[in-house]
């Protein structure tokens, strides 16, 4: 007997997450009221909501307000790993991310 379930995961999109951000300004902000289809992730220490789902790195730097230029990271198992902007990461809730201006070589 098999014990492996499949889990559907939806794709959140950017349409969806810009309908998001407008809910929670309209109850002021992230962190003021929660949503019960929302879940919260922490962000550079601040709680942000969003929908649960997959998305695109870029897609949720929008969700949660990080400056699209920053460069995310995400804690897993106690380490940082930095996120490429058109990876894929599944948000469930609970997870933290910390945004930072990109390194590079100076000239």
């Amino acid at each position: 007997m098999d014990n492996h379930t499949t889990e559907a995961i939806e794709e959140v999109t950017q349409e969806q997450v810009d309908l998001v951000l407008v809910e929670v300004e309209r109850s002021g902000g992230h962190g003021k009221k929660n949503h019960p289809h929302l879940v919260t992730v922490t962000v550079d220490t601040h709680p942000k909501q969003v929908r649960p789902g997959r998305y695109v790195v870029s897609v949720f730097k929008r969700a949660v307000g990080v400056d699209p230029t920053y460069e995310l990271e995400q804690l897993i198992d106690g380490k940082l790993v930095a996120l490429a902007d058109d990876a894929h990461i599944r948000i469930k809730g609970g997870e933290s991310f910390v945004s930072h201006v990109r390194g590079g070589a100076s000239s």
